[in-house]
Formats: structure tokens, sequence, C-alpha cells
């Protein structure tokens, strides 16, 4: 099982994201229970199906506590970081402390805050059956 950096909500509620104690209490959860467990086998065949290569511009919507994020930023170096965008603040607070060298965004997936063509690859791992309007999603994802 993968161990997780322990992170306090007082550290993670002072980030940019002002995620209070419940969501982070529930993202620490997330990433210490549900990630090992269900998360982290499918960032490797998440990134070989969208084809995600060195220098690729690369975004992860409803990236969660970012798994697949981390993932796609050793493969596409340190010239091209990935970006997590998620709408949950505690999943944004916990990701962002345990890698910090990678881009995250809050945003929604339905009205993604990014000019159209800004990214070589754009992935979901997890997230798609909670958007309220999968077409709308999709249609944003393609862009």
């Amino acid at each position: 099982m993968n161990q997780v950096n322990p992170i306090s909500p007082a550290e993670t509620t002072r980030n940019r994201f002002d995620a209070n104690d419940a969501d982070i209490d529930a993202a620490l959860a997330y990433e210490q229970i549900f990630v090992p467990a269900l998360f982290a086998p499918w960032p490797k065949h998440v990134i070989e199906a969208a084809d995600v290569r060195p220098g690729h511009r690369a975004l992860d919507v409803a990236c969660g506590t970012g798994v697949l994020t981390r993932a796609m930023a050793k493969v596409t170096g340190p010239a091209a970081v990935p970006v997590g965008l998620d709408i949950n603040p505690g999943m944004l607070a916990v990701a962002e402390q345990l890698q910090k060298d990678i881009t995250w965004g809050h945003g929604d997936a339905s009205s993604l805050p990014f000019e159209k063509g800004s990214f070589d690859r754009v992935v979901c791992q997890y997230g798609m059956m909670f958007f309220p309007d999968r077409v709308q999603a999709i249609t944003e994802m393609k862009r």
C-alpha cells in the first residue's frame, strides 16, 4: 500500500482553494483509502490509452487528489507540467500538498477555464459519472 504524506487540515486550509476542514478530511480519506485500493493501478493504462508523451500539454479533468496527474507529470517531463482540474477544493488542497510542482486548478468540467486548443491531451480517469451534463463536459474536453 502507498504511504501518504501526513497532511493536517490546518496546513491545507491555508491554501489558495479555501477548502474547509470537512472537505480536507474527506479528501485525505479518499487519498489514503480509495486511491491505493481503486485508483492507483489505472493511471498507466489511461496514459497509454491517451498516448500521453514527453512534452505533451496534458489536462486531467476531475483530478481528485491527483493520482493520474502526478503519473502524467512523470511522463510529460518538466517542460510540459500537466494541469489537474477539480471542482472540489478539498481534493485540490490535498493534491497540491502532495505535489506542489504541478498546476492545480479549480473548475467545472462543463465549462473548462482554458482557451480552445490549450492541451495536447485531456483525460478523465474517474469522474464522468459525477458530471451533471456529460455531453457538455465531453464537448469541453474535445475543444
